[in-house]
């Protein structure tokens, strides 16, 4: 059975709302939470797939990448997949995300992670709020774990 390993527990993807659960503890918002609530579902689905290679889904909530990566960031979501390796994820809200300032951050922070090879799928709030699981953003999220 494959595993999926919740900020350094591991669990079997036979419980996704209690591992929801365990992650939502940590987010920061609302579309956080909700977004959490649709990776786990994306890796139950994406390991559904991948299950005879082995493979299961480790997946970090606000990590700080200063001490993994020496970068002086934190990513919402550090998420390390058996088909598509080490990404973060994260949520942009229009209240933090709206000015110059803001925007500037996030280009500065993506060359960062591009520098490393680490790419970096951004979410806004409202695409993490109305997430449905038969609609194409949560299709590019089950696909960004690994997923068909």
């Amino acid at each position: 059975m494959a595993e999926v390993w919740i900020n350094g527990a591991m669990l079997a993807i036979t419980s996704p709302l209690e591992m929801a659960r365990l992650l939502e503890a940590d987010c920061e918002s609302e579309a956080e939470r909700s977004l959490c609530r649709h990776i786990v579902c994306a890796a139950v689905d994406a390991l559904a797939t991948q299950e005879e290679a082995g493979g299961g889904v480790i997946v970090r909530t606000q990590c700080d990448l200063s001490r993994t990566h020496n970068l002086p960031y934190r990513a919402d979501f550090l998420v390390i997949s058996p088909r598509r390796g080490l990404m973060v994820i994260e949520v942009d809200g229009f209240a933090y995300h709206s000015d110059q300032a803001a925007f500037k951050r996030d280009r500065i922070r993506d060359r960062a992670f591009a520098l490393i090879r680490l790419p970096v799928i951004r979410f806004t709030a409202l695409e993490c709020t109305e997430m449905e699981a038969d609609g194409p953003t949560f299709d590019e999220l089950r696909r960004a774990l690994g997923g068909a």
